[in-house]
């Protein structure tokens, strides 16, 4: 699989904050502001890591876990939220993330994350 990463949130800021973080390791990334559109991306590419929001202006990013680990089950799905709770952590491994990532998160998590999942 091709070091690709998609990144869903619908503040552009953090969008374009990973993109830069991805750019400095050589990885290829793009980014979408809603969940439709993530979707819409997912008909075209396998992204090898999906860093997804939960609070979305379309929807919770949670309820879509399942979806894209059943269109591309090698993907490694990356939770964000603001709102960590408990509950809101054990919905997304439930649903099949494979981490959850708190906001706001350091540069070290991020490349972290990245490195983990290209071992």
């Amino acid at each position: 699989m091709s070091r690709n990463v998609l990144i869903v949130d619908d503040e552009i800021d953090i969008c374009l904050l990973l993109k830069s973080l991805l750019k400095s390791q050589s990885i290829d990334s793009s980014f979408v502001q809603t969940l439709a559109d993530a979707e819409n991306k997912f008909k075209d590419e396998e992204p090898s890591i999906l860093f997804l929001d939960m609070n979305l202006p379309d929807g919770n990013g949670i309820q879509k876990i399942e979806g894209f680990k059943k269109k591309s089950p090698k993907t490694n799905i990356v939770m964000m939220s603001a709102y960590d709770t408990a509950e809101d952590r054990k919905n997304a491994f439930d649903k099949g993330a494979d981490l959850f990532l708190s906001k706001p998160f350091s540069r070290k998590q991020v490349l972290d994350i990245v490195h983990q999942f290209s071992s």
